[in-house]
């Protein structure tokens, strides 16, 4: 499995050793912002489509999931995506450098927040994702006999940093969000991903004031946040839409007021960087 395959396992050979691979996404970066990553996704809510639609609900939503990444993957380019996977409701992706892994999941997660009708609850998704650094990079998932007389049955056991990524990403941090590990941050990386606010810069990653936290090291990716002022208008009308649209389930009204409290807090950040234009 060279490339990522939906709809298959995560690769269950070693890869490669990478080689220098630049990004696809038009963003200036140099080597300091290299690092291997994984990208680690899971719709949320998976638990309620099986209670209420069982599989003809579950089948459409993974395959609208499938098709997000699919979008987001098309987005960015195949370069610098190193292997991954997706499966059912989750979708593990090894990208070369921390910027690929921020577009890709800004990609996806803009793709699913954006498309959306009232009518329509397989559209209206919610996604939640961890970025988490590959020290060692190794097979995200390797399989291994059992012992006679099972031996044509198999175990499957995930690698080291993808247990990571589904730690963090599954720590009780509640809405639409994506942390990425303190470590993958650096000077060049918050340079490649600013965004100009009238007249400064703001950086898109930081640790929220008023946002859940269960993992240590970790701060916010901002990716619901666009360079253009009625990009972001229009945006924030969104949230408010699926706020309303979500006050009938609990279960999605809990993810839509946690995610509502970030893009407050985007507002926040960004109207006390106009006020001091």
């Amino acid at each position: 499995m060279g490339r990522v395959k939906a709809g298959r396992p995560f690769r269950q050979t070693p890869p490669a050793a990478p080689p220098a691979l630049a990004s696809s996404v038009d963003i200036e970066f140099d080597d300091r912002t290299r690092t291997v990553n994984i990208v680690y996704l899971d719709l949320l809510g998976t638990r309620k489509k099986w209670e209420r639609g069982a599989r003809p609900a579950v089948e459409v939503a993974f395959a609208r999931f499938e098709e997000l990444v699919r979008q987001g993957l098309h987005q960015v380019g195949p370069e610098g995506i190193l292997d991954g996977g997706i499966e059912a409701d989750s979708a593990a992706l090894v990208c070369a450098d921390e910027v690929l892994a921020l577009r890709l999941s800004q990609a996806i997660l803009s793709t699913a927040f954006d498309a959306l009708t009232p009518d329509q609850e397989a559209n209206r998704l919610w996604i939640r994702g961890a970025i988490v650094r590959v020290l060692a990079p190794a097979a995200l998932r390797t399989p291994a006999a059992m012992n006679p007389p099972f031996a044509h049955l198999s175990v499957h056991r995930y690698s080291g940093p993808l247990l990571d990524a589904i730690s963090v990403e599954r720590s009780g941090f509640k809405g639409m969000r994506i942390i990425i590990e303190d470590v993958l941050v650096n000077d060049a990386l918050r340079e490649a991903v600013r965004i100009p606010v009238a007249g400064r810069r703001l950086i898109p990653m930081r640790r929220l004031d008023h946002s859940e936290y269960r993992a240590n090291g970790f701060q916010d990716w901002l990716w619901m946040l666009p360079a253009d002022e009625d990009a972001w208008t229009r945006r924030r009308q969104q949230m408010a839409t699926r706020l309303r649209w979500a006050a009938k389930d609990p279960e999605e009204f809990l993810q839509a007021a946690a995610t509502q409290v970030v893009f407050n807090e985007c507002e926040a950040i960004r109207a006390s960087l106009r006020a001091r234009a």
